[in-house]
């Protein structure tokens, strides 16, 4: 919702929303309960992934930075 929209409570309510920063640490890999298959979730409020470099393809050794 575009905050020009909102009332005045609901934009002092975002304002304090976004402004604190919350650090939790979420398992990304989700087993689905019937098939067993895994699957990547990551959602729209992550900032980053535990153990992996802020340097793309440097901690994965999965990609080839040459």
């Amino acid at each position: 919702m575009p905050p020009e929209s909102l009332a005045e409570a609901q934009l002092a309510r975002r304002e304090v929303f976004i402004s604190a920063r919350y650090e939790t640490a979420h398992p990304v890999v989700l087993v689905h309960p019937l098939t067993g298959e895994r699957g990547l979730f990551i959602g729209g409020f992550a900032q980053r992934v535990v153990g992996l470099s802020t340097n793309p393809g440097t901690s994965c050794g999965c990609c080839s930075t040459t």
